[in-house]
């Protein structure tokens, strides 16, 4: 029986034609079995959305929203793209973002008094 190897997207639902010696190449480079790295594939434009929603919301948030737990979104990150993030990676840079943003709010707010 020769099936052909369909790719869903975890995020948006959107499916594509892929081959069972690709699925097989990624889910071995990622040390996991075809068939989770099927379950936990995203596309390349909802990897990045959900990136940019990482970088500028909490964490809690994002999980939240998406309805999905720690791990299912560290093995979205880690399967996924060429980074090698995880949620930790993100928790850190919202510190600092709020930081330079507090920052910059009291450097406007002494040069406009």
């Amino acid at each position: 029986m020769n099936t052909k190897a369909k790719l869903t997207c975890y995020l948006t639902g959107e499916s594509r034609q892929s081959s069972h010696k690709y699925i097989a190449a990624k889910a071995e480079r990622n040390n996991t079995t075809p068939e989770e790295f099927s379950q936990y594939y995203v596309t390349k434009q909802a990897y990045i959305n959900l990136k940019k929603e990482l970088y500028t919301n909490p964490v809690k948030a994002v999980l939240t929203n998406m309805n999905a737990d720690g791990q299912t979104v560290e093995k979205i990150l880690r399967y996924n793209g060429k980074s090698t993030k995880t949620l930790d990676d993100f928790k850190g840079k919202k510190k600092e973002v709020a930081t330079e943003t507090e920052a910059e709010i009291e450097t406007q707010t002494l040069v406009e008094a």
